[in-house]
């Protein structure tokens, strides 16, 4: 069957429990006529050419997107490792500056140090001369020295005296003082800069033409009205026993049969022939097929046992009751709920509190 106003086949199942309310319900081969050789298809496939280029088309953009990146990646690349050897070098000079400057410190006071270590040579060399003067020098020659001698001494004491006046024995200590600006770099500077991404409106324009014209034009089948619908017999299915109420389809083609009398349940395959059978205690009036699960739901109809059994097929065993408070009849499900009949009354129970204790014995 297809459903023109959900434009999608759908099965007795489907036709059943979603499809209930549809009025425009046609055959299925009515529908799928000609379907090879339709403009539809024709229509497709240029469509499909179309989007085909299309996303070549985008492609080829971002390939060329991803070549602008590519370059301006690299630019950026070259213009960091610039400006990282800019900052080496400035640091270097730097550095050389503020080095030449601790050793000019040093190189005072070393000359300081080699002046006094001379002026200290030469008293030691005038120490010298007077005891030679005194050992061997002549009276005259004596006074004439004295007087020389006199003035070197007086000479140093000058020197020494201008050295405390001036300052110059202070003792002298390098402190170092380093610039707080380079001393925060590391924490004030956190990175060479913000990658920002630079969006521009894309220039490439869709085709959209043969992409609208590609729906998919399913033929407008004229429902058939109740009256002139033609039944034929596909098959026949003996079931082998008297009164079968309820009946439902499995998806592998199956076919489950209710027999009130007997109070069991026939399952028959493809070829008609019994696959298996079940007793039901409580009773065996309507079938529904709950395929989530795999379970079918049975009503008792009417027994002194009201309830509803659930059948495990794979296990094919009974797997629970559930207890209701009058006779039960047809049942239904429907948006995951089982909806019942029951005496001049209609209930619903959901599927997963009918299963939540079957489903815990499980675990």
């Amino acid at each position: 069957m297809y459903c023109q106003k959900h434009q999608c086949p759908c099965c007795t199942k489907c036709w059943r429990e979603s499809h209930n309310a549809c009025r425009d319900i046609v055959e299925l081969d009515d529908v799928i006529q000609n379907a090879k050789t339709s403009n539809a298809l024709c229509d497709i496939e240029e469509a499909l050419a179309e989007v085909a280029e299309n996303m070549q088309n985008i492609r080829q953009h971002q390939q060329d997107t991803l070549s602008t990146l590519k370059e301006k990646r690299k630019e950026i690349e070259s213009e960091i490792k610039m400006i990282r050897i800019k900052i080496n070098n400035h640091l270097d000079n730097l550095q050389e500056d503020f080095m030449k400057q601790l050793y000019a410190v040093e190189d005072k006071e070393n000359s300081k140090y080699y002046q006094l270590e001379r002026e200290e040579k030469e008293v030691e060399e005038c120490q010298r001369n007077i005891i030679n003067i005194k050992q061997h020098a002549t009276d005259l020659q004596m006074f004439l020295s004295m007087k020389q001698i006199e003035e070197e001494v007086s000479s140093k004491d000058k020197f020494l005296r201008s050295l405390c006046q001036d300052g110059d024995l202070k003792q002298h200590s390098i402190v170092y003082e380093i610039n707080e600006t380079i001393q925060n770099i590391m924490s004030d500077i956190n990175s060479f800069g913000e990658v920002n991404i630079e969006a521009k409106p894309c220039n490439i324009v869709l085709s959209t033409k043969k992409t609208k014209q590609a729906q998919i034009m399913v033929p407008i089948v004229q429902s058939r009205s109740v009256e002139n619908i033609l039944l034929k017999i596909d098959k026949t299915i003996s079931t082998q026993g008297d009164f079968t109420p309820g009946c439902c389809f499995l998806p592998d083609g199956r076919l489950v049969f209710t027999y009130s009398k007997e109070g069991t349940i026939k399952v028959f395959n493809l070829e008609g022939s019994k696959d298996f059978e079940m007793e039901i205690p409580c009773g065996a009036f309507d079938i529904e097929y709950i395929s989530d699960n795999k379970i079918l739901a049975v009503t008792s109809g009417e027994s002194d046992k009201q309830c509803i059994t659930i059948v495990d097929l794979e296990r094919k065993a009974i797997k629970k009751k559930i207890s209701l408070s009058s006779d039960n009849y047809g049942i239904v499900l429907k948006d995951n709920a089982l909806i019942y009949s029951a005496y001049k009354k209609v209930y619903e129970r959901s599927i997963l509190l009918c299963l939540r204790n079957y489903n815990q014995s499980l675990r």
